[in-house]
């Protein structure tokens, strides 16, 4: 299946707020990491209304959601914020 590759770190915890799990993270380049998140009608879904301004998201999750994203791209691989 294909990926998504997000350079935007908002918009990955965006994703991962929503419920949609980090497949994988690119850090081919230390200066700019991808995240991989799998393509789905969902997902497309999420990023087309962020894009258009048009999501709505707790607060308080986007936030942990968004320390969650940072914390992954000082560890070694993804885990599944949701099973912590």
């Amino acid at each position: 299946m294909k990926n998504h590759k997000i350079s935007d770190t908002f918009l990955a915890a965006t994703l991962v707020a929503l419920g949609i799990s980090i497949a994988d993270i690119d850090r081919t380049n230390p200066q700019r990491c991808i995240f991989l998140f799998e393509s789905s009608e969902l997902v497309d879904q999420y990023i087309q209304q962020y894009l258009l301004n048009q999501l709505k998201v707790n607060p308080a999750t986007l936030l942990q959601s968004y320390k969650y994203v940072l914390s992954q791209l000082h560890d070694n691989r993804p885990d599944d914020f949701f099973n912590r």
